[in-house]
């Protein structure tokens, strides 16, 4: 009998419904795993109805099962109860009613796999579009030779605000109406610099790069690192295991995760790429394309640092040397705006190949546009704004295969 049929059954017998009866079985795997547990164990920490589902794994093999009984005292341990007690000689299920039993569940290593498996099944399926699943499967084959880049929607589960939000947040620094109207005009289509630039132009309280850079790095050094890993993906990130991770992220909360990985990670700012050509033996693996809090000269605010940065054709030959031909992974980017656009067409003239992008919900239209680009699609699927496990899911799934 399958595990999905299983559960059906047990939905029937149980009136309660399948999703419920698999959440069960989630909860009864999160809170034991492969160690023993019994009945009590099942009904405080899950449910009653975790009993049946327990008996029905027990029934099909799924779920090993032994028991220890007392008799005048003296505790004991068998497989079954159809042996007789080792202190009265009685038949166990014939003399129950004098003997104190506890029946034992464990999961085996194999079956607890098999769980999980089915389990990151339904998840593909709930979030996997079937037209780009030659897209998951190219992904898999390639991740050896792909590099993860990272954009703001990886650190808004922090409490950090996108692109968007920064500047929108930033508003308020403008006085004249129609200089807010123009600014968030520029916003809307994406033109991030520029609405710096404005700001630059026409607040009163921000009026040179110096005290922009300290109203940014005073809104990203409130990142919430108190939350749980589930509310996140930088820990499923840190799974893939690449060489090197690429951000264009103020915040240092991806190198938080991997000192505890790794050791100490140093954040690496695209002006010291070349004096880091073995950078995978010297523990710094994400690169900040556009500088970060902790070295405030280095951050990329304006329109004129990003055509300054990306003038220097030295850097972008260091950047192209250590990534070879290899493929990048953008990851936390929406297409849409200006802003990624111009930063995938000044990459994609050093990275002669293909690239990824995780979009949520798209369009045809926009995957035949971006596959124009060279710009391969992972399409997740999210009704219900579970965007943090759609990603997960993905993850999971480049791992298992890739294994």
């Amino acid at each position: 009998m399958s595990l999905g049929t299983l559960i059906n059954i047990v939905s029937t017998e149980s009136d309660e419904s399948s999703e419920d009866v698999l959440t069960c079985l989630n909860k009864i795997i999160d809170e034991f795993g492969t160690n023993p547990f019994n009945d009590d164990d099942i009904k405080k920490e899950v449910s009653n109805v975790g009993v049946l589902l327990c008996e029905k794994l027990y029934s099909e093999g799924l779920l090993q099962v032994s028991f220890s009984y007392s008799c005048n005292d003296l505790d004991e341990e068998t497989e079954s109860l159809s042996h007789n007690c080792k202190y009265c000689g009685e038949l166990l299920h014939e003399s129950i009613q004098y003997h104190d039993v506890t029946r034992t569940y464990k999961f085996s290593r194999i079956t607890y796999n098999e769980i999980l498996k089915y389990n990151s099944i339904l998840k593909e399926n709930k979030y996997f579009m079937p037209e780009l699943y030659r897209n998951y499967d190219n992904l898999v084959n390639e991740i050896d030779s792909v590099v993860p880049f990272l954009g703001s929607g990886i650190s808004m589960p922090f409490n950090l605000p996108n692109w968007e939000g920064l500047l929108r947040g930033l508003e308020e620094f403008l006085s004249e109406e129609f200089h807010k109207k123009y600014y968030n005009e520029l916003i809307s289509e994406g033109s991030y610099f520029e609405a710096f630039d404005l700001l630059l132009d026409k607040s009163v309280n921000i009026s040179n790069e110096d005290q922009l850079k300290d109203e940014i790095v005073q809104v990203i050094s409130q990142a919430n690192m108190n939350i749980a890993d589930d509310e996140h993906n930088i820990s499923d990130l840190i799974k893939l295991n690449s060489h090197y991770y690429i951000s264009t992220n103020y915040d240092l909360i991806f190198e938080h995760y991997l000192t505890s990985e790794d050791g100490y990670n140093t954040p690496v700012c695209m002006d010291e790429i070349g004096n880091l050509r073995n950078m995978s033996t010297t523990g710094n693996k994400v690169i900040h394309l556009h500088g970060h809090i902790n070295r405030k000269s280095s951050m990329v605010v304006t329109k004129k640092d990003y055509s300054k940065l990306y003038s220097k054709k030295g850097i972008l030959v260091q950047l192209a040397a250590i990534l070879g031909n290899k493929s990048l992974l953008f990851i936390g980017f929406s297409f849409k705006d200006k802003f990624f656009n111009d930063i995938y067409d000044t990459l994609v003239n050093i990275l002669k190949t293909h690239h990824y992008l995780v979009l949520f919900n798209p369009s045809l239209q926009e995957i035949r546009e971006l596959n124009k680009k060279n710009i391969k699609v992972i399409g997740l699927r999210v009704n219900d704004g579970d965007y943090i496990d759609a990603i997960r899911t993905l993850i999971n799934f480049v791992v298992r295969e890739n294994n």
